[in-house]
């Protein structure tokens, strides 16, 4: 069938900015990660557990900062959906600029706006796109500086 052999990729650099593309496979995680993934939709509301190999400085539990984001988004979506009436926009691609753990792109969802969302994390902060893919939602890096380059490239 198939011959070709791929080479793993070296744990030691987790780098994921400016660095070369290199021709290698990722390596699943040593803990097991992926054999607790909730089924969709469920895993939306659970704090994953890669949640825990995030690198942040924070007084707060992971998973409590996790459930705050999803609450926050969550009532401010609630609230404002019926005012703005934001269900006869028919949205269909949102960008969150600032993901943290997709927090928003779940609330969008729990409250029944049906849409795609492009979860983008800062490459300045911490990097949480591993917890935005075990939500089994999209998400990118991305160095928001270079953007407003773009912005005059465009324009």
């Amino acid at each position: 069938m198939w011959s070709v052999v791929g080479q793993l990729c070296s744990i030691s650099n987790q780098s994921c900015w400016y660095v070369d593309l290199k021709a290698c496979i990722s390596r699943l995680p040593e803990a097991g990660y992926v054999t607790k993934v909730t089924k969709w939709p469920a895993r939306l509301y659970d704090p994953p557990d890669k949640l825990q190999s995030i690198q942040i400085d924070a007084y707060l539990s992971r998973k409590e900062l996790f459930k705050a984001e999803f609450n926050y988004w969550n009532e401010t979506i609630a609230s404002n959906a019926c005012v703005l009436h934001w269900k006869n926009f028919k949205l269909r691609n949102v960008l969150d600029m600032r993901a943290g753990y997709g927090g928003f792109a779940a609330a969008l969802l729990e409250n029944n706006l049906d849409c795609w969302v492009m979860n983008v994390v800062p490459v300045s902060g911490p990097n949480t796109l591993p917890v935005i893919y075990d939500h089994g939602l999209l998400g990118v890096m991305h160095d928001w500086y270079s953007y407003a380059m773009y912005y005059v490239v465009m324009f």
